[in-house]
C-alpha cells in the first residue's frame, strides 16, 4: 500500500498521516507470489504420494490365470470343501483283493474335525458305488461304518479333546471300532464262519493301522513341515499314506489307463532320480505291493515294479530322460 502525506498549517510541524488504500493489481501480483511460495514450500513427499494416488486409480489388466487365482482364494473355503469331498471319494472306491475296502472309514477317522462332513460325505458316496464301478461282494456296512465314525467324532468331540496328545492312536481305534461293529452286526445275522470272522478282524485292524498313519501325515503337513525335514516315523506315515492313494486310484480308469499306476511310476521315477538305485529298488517294491493289492491276483506286478526302480536308479545319473528311458524299457521288456 502507498501512503499520503498532509501539512496541517504552516505554522505547525509537519504531521505524517498514513492513509492505506486498495490497490488490486497490487494485491493480485502479491497473492500470486504468496500462493507460489506455498507450493514451492510444500515437500516433495507430498508430490510423490499424490503421483502414487493417482497410479492407484488407473486400471490395471488383469490376466485370466491371476483371476481364477483370485477367485479361488476368495471361495477356498468352499474349494476345500470340493476337494475333501473328492478325496473321500476316491479313497471310498479304494479296496484290496476285491475283498475288502477300510480306506474310507480311515480317513473319517484321521480327518480333521472342519473338514469331517465333506469327507465323510463323498467317501460314504464312493463305498456305495463300489460294487458297481468296480465288481466284487462290497455291502453297506461301509457307508455304516463311515456314517457311525462321524456322528461319534462330532457328538463326543468335547471328551476326545482330552486324548489331543494321542490323536493318531485315538483315529486307530476310532477306525478300528467303527468298522468292526457294523461287520459284527452283519455276522451275527449270518451262519457262523471262521473266514469270514478273521477276514473281519483283519479288515478293522487295516482301517485302524491306516487311520493311524493319514493322521500322523496329515498332523506333520498341517505344521508345516517338508519332505526332508520329517522325522522318521512320519516319513513312514507319509509313504504308507502315498500306498493308500495308489491303491484307491488304480481301478479308476480313462480309456484303459489306470490312474492309480501312472502315480506309482511317477512316485518310482521320483524316488530313482534323487536317490539312485537304492531309493528306486524300495519305491519300487512299496508302489508294485500297493498296486499288486489293489490288482488281485495280478502279483507279479510287485516284481516288475521293483526291477524298473532299480534299473531307473541306476541310470539316474544320465539325467531324467535317461531314467525314464530306463524304466520305459525294463517295464515294458517284463510286461511282454
Amino acid at each position: 500500500p502507498f501512503t499520503r502525506t498532509k501539512r496541517t498549517s504552516s505554522h505547525q510541524p509537519i504531521k505524517l498521516e498514513q492513509k492505506q488504500f486498495y490497490n488490486p493489481q497490487y494485491c493480485k501480483i502479491h497473492g500470486g507470489l504468496q500462493k507460489a511460495a506455498v507450493r514451492q514450500s510444500q515437500p516433495k513427499k507430498k508430490k510423490r504420494e499424490d503421483v502414487q494416488m493417482k497410479n492407484r486409480t488407473d486400471f490395471v489388466s488383469v490376466g485370466v490365470k491371476e483371476q481364477l487365482v483370485q477367485a479361488v482364494r476368495n471361495q477356498w473355503e468352499a474349494a476345500r470343501a470340493v476337494l475333501w469331498a473328492l478325496l473321500g471319494l476316491v479313497v471310498g472306491l479304494g479296496n484290496m483283493m476285491l475283498e475288502i475296502s477300510p480306506f474310507g472309514a480311515a480317513l473319517c477317522a484321521a480327518v480333521p474335525l472342519k473338514n469331517l462332513v465333506p469327507a465323510a460325505l463323498g467317501s460314504a458316496v464312493g463305498s456305495l458305488l463300489l460294487s458297481g464301478l468296480v465288481g466284487g461282494n462290497f455291502t453297506i456296512k461301509y457307508a455304516a461304518a463311515i456314517l457311525l465314525i462321524a456322528v461319534v467324532r462330532r457328538m463326543g468331540r468335547e471328551q476326545l479333546q482330552r486324548w489331543s496328545d494321542y490323536r493318531p492312536l485315538v483315529s486307530a481305534a476310532l477306525a478300528f471300532l467303527g468298522l468292526l461293529l457294523p461287520t459284527a452286526a452283519m455276522l451275527l445275522a449270518q451262519p457262523f464262519s471262521a473266514y469270514k470272522l478273521v477276514l473281519a478282524l483283519a479288515e478293522a485292524t487295516v482301517a485302524g493301522a491306516c487311520a493311524y498313519f493319514l493322521d500322523r501325515s496329515l498332523r506333520a503337513f498341517s505344521l508345516g513341515q517338508g519332505l526332508f525335514t520329517l522325522t522318521r516315523a512320519d516319513f513312514i506315515s507319509v509313504v504308507l499314506t502315498a500306498c493308500i492313494v495308489v491303491v484307491s486310484l488304480s481301478n479308476i480308469t480313462f480309456g484303459g489307463i489306470s490312474f492309480g499306476r501312472l502315480l506309482a511310476a511317477a512316485l518310482v521315477l521320483l524316488c530313482a532320480l534323487l536317490g539312485g538305485e537304492r531309493w528306486g529298488a524300495i519305491a519300487g517294491i512299496v508302489c508294485g505291493t500297493a498296486v499288486s493289492l489293489a490288482l488281485f491276483p495280478k502279483v507279479q506286478l510287485l516284481g516288475i515294479y521293483a526291477l524298473a526302480g532299480l534299473a531307473a536308479g541306476v541310470f539316474s545319473s544320465l539325467g531324467k530322460f535317461g531314467c525314464a528311458g530306463a524304466y520305459a524299457m525294463t517295464f515294458g521288456a517284463m510286461c511282454v
